[in-house]
């Protein structure tokens, strides 16, 4: 049974010795090994300004609007589900 998986980033930082945006190299490892999984980068979607714990920031409305959809779009309900 596949289970999609969301790996959610906030800003995307870019200074070497700093850069905490791990989020491509860990859905490439991810996806080479069978899973289905997909990166959001939150400033892709229109969210900008988001640290690390982007679901206690005040733009956090913004957050689950972005994973809301992608669980509607990655993830059968269970009426659809296959026995």
């Amino acid at each position: 049974m596949g289970v999609p998986i969301a790996w959610v980033t906030g800003e995307n930082r870019t200074i070497p010795s700093v850069n905490r945006n791990n989020g491509p190299s860990q859905v490439a490892f991810l996806q080479q090994a069978g899973c289905a999984a997909e990166h959001l980068l939150l400033k892709d979607f229109g969210v900008t300004g988001n640290g690390n714990l982007m679901l206690f920031e005040d733009n956090n409305k913004q957050v689950f609007d972005v994973i809301r959809d992608w669980l509607a779009k990655s993830v059968a309900s269970p009426s659809n589900r296959k026995a």
